[in-house]
């Protein structure tokens, strides 16, 4: 974690959320402890035990915790305490997310799940920055390019964007 702590260090009256996927509790909570500035921590990417060993370990309620699965990880995060989510979704139909963050927030599991299935066709895609550049690039926003090391979204890729897209009433 020495690269979160020299960047938090570098930026001190600015908020800052790391990652912290493959480091231990132990980890985080010095590094929480030695930059107060650390507001947030992502974890677990596709694994919510580990996300829930890592946060309850350092401390639900000493920064926010965000499932690193994003929409596709965020419920099952949810059941240790990690709640908040990066997300594709956003982006693109922000209310989406905040019906999911809500209803994981009030403990609806049902109501997450029937959003969380609206929303799994576009989270499912690889490169979540193509599959963003793409549908923002369908609505007319910008281009659909992306820089590397980011990958063209596919041609099946691009026909799922559009699709999700006119399913959800935005073309």
């Amino acid at each position: 974690m020495v690269y979160h702590r020299v960047l938090a260090d570098s930026v001190p009256s600015v908020g800052v959320v790391v990652r912290a996927d493959f480091v231990s509790a132990r980890e985080v909570s010095a590094l929480v402890d030695a930059c107060p500035n650390v507001v947030g921590v992502v974890v677990g990417g596709g694994d919510p035990v580990r996300a829930g060993v890592v946060a309850r370990d350092v401390g639900l309620e000493r920064v926010v915790w965000l499932s690193g699965g994003g929409e596709l990880g965020v419920p099952g995060h949810s059941v240790y305490g990690v709640s908040g989510f990066l997300s594709t979704v956003a982006v693109v139909l922000p209310e989406l997310s905040l019906r999911l963050h809500a209803a994981l927030g009030k403990g609806d599991l049902p109501g997450a799940m029937a959003v969380w299935d609206v929303v799994r066709p576009l989270v499912e895609l690889p490169h979540p920055v193509a599959v963003v550049k793409e549908a923002l690039a369908l609505l007319g926003v910008c281009g659909a390019g992306v820089r590397a090391p980011s990958p063209v979204l596919s041609v099946e890729g691009r026909a799922v964007v559009a699709s999700v897209l006119t399913r959800w009433g935005l073309r």
